[in-house]
């Protein structure tokens, strides 16, 4: 068990019209998806997630919750819909609070003394952030 986070592609940067393709979109997530699980083969060939990112197990999460927690708020979006918990999947870091995590992730890095595990998660918020501004999606659990 872990945590995973995915920024699924913009639709166009799918190499075909996906609702031509019989794809349907998942509002909350970004993710076009077939409601028989058959994909077109170009669409199979390239993917459809952007960027995905195993955040750490359930005690890393925790472990990293606790650090970050000694430097932001603890009603920052990092802590409230990130890590919260080391199994949450369904659940979205939606666009309008893409910004907020981007300028707590920056926080952070002001930090003199981070751990190596927190340094590379905040490497991998950044580069999730980043592709999920790229494809105007959110970042989504899974």
């Amino acid at each position: 068990m872990g945590l995973d986070a995915v920024v699924y592609k913009n639709r166009a940067k799918l190499p075909l019209d996906p609702e031509q393709a019989g794809l349907r979109l998942d509002e909350k997530t970004g993710e076009w998806y077939s409601t028989n699980d058959e994909l077109p083969d170009e669409i199979k060939a390239e993917g459809l997630e952007a960027l995905h990112k195993h955040l750490g197990n359930v005690s890393q999460v925790a472990a990293l919750a606790a650090e970050a927690g000694r430097f932001i708020s603890p009603n920052s979006v990092l802590l409230c819909d990130v890590l919260y918990s080391g199994s949450h999947s369904g659940d979205v870091v939606p666009a309008d609070k893409i910004d907020a995590l981007e300028h707590e992730v920056a926080t952070l890095r002001e930090a003199s003394t981070l751990s190596p595990e927190l340094t590379i998660l905040l490497d991998d918020l950044g580069e999730l952030i980043k592709v999920a501004k790229e494809n105007y999606n959110p970042v989504a659990f899974v």
